[in-house]
């Protein structure tokens, strides 16, 4: 990997959210798991993991974030 491209971070963010855009199967997710290791901090920031019995997706979110995006599903 002696001449690999180095990228920034902005660079990698701007990627991945276009294989996200582009994906037809991720456009209006919707992800059903159960809630663990919830944090709030004054920040407004969140931090929290949504699991099941085979697999984890740690997620976070700032305030605007925290404002009803995610709700509590029967």
């Amino acid at each position: 990997m002696k001449n690999a491209p180095i990228y920034s971070v902005t660079q990698v963010n701007q990627y991945i959210k276009g294989l996200l855009d582009r994906d037809g199967a991720l456009a209006g997710l919707f992800v059903r798991g159960e809630l663990s290791n919830y944090k709030a901090y004054p920040s407004g920031h969140h931090y929290f993991s949504l699991k099941d019995a085979e697999g984890a997706i740690r997620c976070s979110g700032g305030r605007p974030w925290a404002c009803g995006s995610v709700r509590k599903t029967a």
